[in-house]
């Protein structure tokens, strides 16, 4: 196959690229820096709405692309959350998948399919709500997270109106040795820092790097699945048992909670939208399409990926 990404440095888009190489597939990246550009790369940037479309062309060839995937946007943490820096979070994603849909919708011969990132943030702090692809956006109250995740689904549909298939993946957390919250978490609790925070009853939807590429690989190979679909494991768990399983398998004590004080004074207004907010995902799109998940259980996939 031939597929075109974006975010193809980040932890998920660097894993993807290395397993279609392994098995012989043609990618092409999105990139933004001169520096980068080679036959199968293009530059684009989407804050100014700029993307070389005859590169574009020129890399699809007689076939096209038979993937295109979107992993563009700005890390929720890389800082404090104010009026401008959650202006810059929300651009990051919606420019760039509004411009990639609009863009691939253009091309002579289209792609079969359009991946396009999403996050299960969409829907809102559910508490024990078991939720599924039918399951809406929440009711009342203003959600930064939720609104975002639905105004960024909404971008794709460019393509949609196009004939592409297109899919929003709504990815939980993402666990790998490689990047994402396991590594950014090891040394905090390695020196006794990890904690559950606040009561730890929100539920995290979590699901492991390697059940991500096959999740995707499945979706790029199955015509019926379209709109969105939860990427995550089919066993949620609450904070506190994920903090209790992480520090078991850093041999790392866990005694103290983080109060909710301390993590909005360190996080802002971040500390309510994403550590304390919860979501108990149920990947069932994926699962009434035929995908078995490897890694089920929190445990035995950290023994998977820590060893031990």
């Amino acid at each position: 196959m031939k597929i075109l990404i974006s975010g193809s440095s980040g932890f998920i888009g660097s894993a993807l690229v290395s397993d279609w190489l392994r098995q012989g597939h043609s990618v092409c990246r999105l990139v933004r820096s001169h520096a980068l550009l080679n036959d199968e790369t293009a530059l684009w940037d989407p804050g100014n709405n700029t993307i070389d479309l005859a590169k574009l062309e020129w890399m699809a060839g007689d076939e096209g692309f038979r993937a295109v995937v979107n992993l563009s946007g700005q890390n929720l943490f890389k800082e404090r959350w104010t009026t401008e820096s959650k202006k810059r979070l929300w651009n990051s994603r919606i420019k760039s998948t509004w411009l990639l849909a609009k863009t691939i919708a253009s091309l002579p011969i289209k792609p079969l399919v359009y991946i396009s990132s999403s996050a299960t943030g969409y829907y809102g702090d559910r508490g024990d709500e078991i939720l599924n692809e039918e399951s809406g956006p929440p009711m009342g109250g203003a959600s930064f997270l939720a609104d975002m995740a639905r105004e960024w689904e909404n971008m794709a549909v460019p393509a949609m109106d196009a004939g592409i298939r297109v899919v929003n993946l709504r990815f939980g957390i993402v666990l790998g040795t490689e990047g994402g919250m396991l590594k950014r978490i090891r040394i905090p609790f390695k020196i006794g820092l990890g904690a559950p925070l606040g009561e730890g009853t929100q539920y995290m939807s979590w699901v492991t790097i390697n059940d991500t590429i096959r999740a995707v690989n499945h979706i790029i190979a199955t015509d019926s699945i379209g709109g969105p679909v939860n990427l995550a494991s089919p066993n949620p768990v609450t904070n506190l048992d994920f903090t209790r399983i992480i520090g078991y398998h850093f041999k790392a004590p866990v005694f103290m909670h983080a109060p909710p004080f301390l993590l909005r004074l360190i996080f802002g207004e971040a500390a309510d939208e994403i550590l304390l907010a919860g979501q108990r995902v149920s990947p069932m799109k994926l699962h009434m399409n035929g995908f078995k998940f490897r890694h089920t259980k929190l445990e035995q996939s950290l023994r998977y990926l820590l060893g031990g």
